[in-house]
């Protein structure tokens, strides 16, 4: 595979890597309170939905969101 990046730019994307993964869980603990919260199926996916935790939402690590442009 490539080689490991070190310096400042193996901080920076080992900082993005630990944000997105902490916010995988967050997204995840806010999901199982909702469920826990909801009244049935419906109202679930309903608040999901609005929450934007639902399964259709955008995904943390989706490449787009994760790209960085170049340094300058």
């Amino acid at each position: 595979m490539s080689e490991a990046i070190t310096g400042p730019m193996s901080t920076f994307a080992r900082s993005r890597s630990d944000a997105l993964d902490d916010m995988v869980v967050q997204r995840g603990r806010a999901a199982v309170v909702v469920a826990g919260q909801s009244t049935d199926v419906e109202d679930c996916r309903e608040l999901l939905l609005m929450l934007g935790l639902d399964a259709g939402a955008e995904q943390p690590h989706d490449p787009l969101r994760a790209y960085v442009g170049p340094v300058m």
